[in-house]
């Protein structure tokens, strides 16, 4: 009877889990918003403080990570926030992925709808920082 070791099972995990983490976040940076009415377009400049499924929160200001932690379960965060979503024009079907929490960011926008909290929709993310 030829059996493993918990060692050797976890290690083999943790390489596929590896693996498979760097095939499924490829990141493809060639990618450009070239199908967007550029005269329309606005630009934007914040700070992620919350990522949500399918957008994220930007501020003015980065905040601290109790404020953040504390934000995102009350969804009260004392900054003023743009709620960012894709567009459907966006060229980066991954544009929402890879960002971090207090990340410095340049979004193109179409426009900014009048709502509380404030929503646009993103063609290309920048970050800066």
């Amino acid at each position: 009877m030829n059996t493993t070791t918990p060692y050797v099972r976890l290690m083999i995990a943790s390489l596929l889990t590896l693996f498979f983490s760097l095939i499924f976040n490829h990141e493809d940076k060639g990618r450009h918003f070239s199908n967007v009415d550029h005269e329309n377009t606005m630009v934007i400049e914040g700070y992620v403080i919350s990522k949500r499924v399918g957008k994220i929160l930007i501020s003015e200001e980065p905040l601290q990570f109790w404020k953040i932690a504390t934000g995102y379960i009350t969804s009260n965060y004392e900054n003023r926030y743009i709620i960012v979503k894709k567009h459907n024009k966006a060229a980066n079907p991954n544009l929402l992925k890879n960002l971090k929490y207090n990340q410095k960011l340049r979004i193109y926008v179409d426009f900014i709808r009048e709502s509380n909290p404030p929503i646009t929709y993103a063609y290309y993310i920048e970050v800066i920082e």
